[in-house]
């Protein structure tokens, strides 16, 4: 199945005129988005929460290759801007997850060292939250491997929420991205340091 498949089956929809079947990691089926673009599915207790962070965690892939020239910039993210999780890149070539379970939480995020990624090649990033609370860490995977440099501890709610799923862009904010997308998936359970290398193995042979 096509990402553009992906998301209208799970509910979803696209904005703008992203530009679907574009070259990806592993056929012909990304999806090219500029910053007016974006794509929107459901999470609500019908399907399970199947995005949110629980007890058992959560895993967040997806494959990436952005355009230059942007700065804080959200691949995907759950919710508006103050919940549920964001996860994207920065202006220093940095990748980041921040998780923040409802308004009023204390976030908590994970950043790995600057110039980690670059523009004009496909990428894997897989972000784990291990938990829903302050004492579980977060877990950057790029390229199949933990470059995580800081995860800083903040005060967290155990709430699901059913805010919707957003790519390339975060809700009331600016942090649209530009660039193609690919092969995005949910794991409800944490990966191990194994199965994100073997992930990204798979998805460049």
């Amino acid at each position: 199945t096509s990402f553009k498949e992906e998301i209208e089956d799970a509910v979803g929809s696209f904005s703008g005129a992203p530009d679907v079947l574009q070259p990806g990691i592993l056929s012909r089926n990304s999806v090219h988005f500029d910053r007016g673009d974006g794509a929107t599915t459901k999470d609500d207790a019908s399907l399970g929460y199947p995005f949110s962070v629980e007890a058992e965690g959560l895993s967040v892939l997806i494959w990436y290759n952005y355009d230059a020239g942007g700065t804080l910039e959200a691949f995907v993210t759950k919710g508006v801007a103050s919940a549920e999780w964001s996860i994207g890149k920065l202006a220093d070539e940095s990748v980041w997850a921040r998780l923040q379970r409802q308004t009023g939480d204390t976030v908590r995020q994970a950043v790995s060292a600057a110039a980690t990624t670059n523009s004009g090649s496909w990428h894997s990033l897989i972000v784990v939250f291990t938990g829903p609370t302050s004492s579980d860490p977060m877990i950057l995977y790029h390229d199949g491997v933990d470059v995580t440099l800081t995860d800083s501890v903040g005060s967290l709610s155990t709430q699901p929420s059913t805010q919707d799923i957003r790519f390339c862009r975060r809700s009331g904010t600016n942090d649209n991205y530009a660039g193609y997308l690919d092969e995005s998936a949910t794991f409800k359970f944490v990966l191990s340091p194994a199965q994100a290398l073997q992930i990204h193995t798979l998805g460049i042979a």
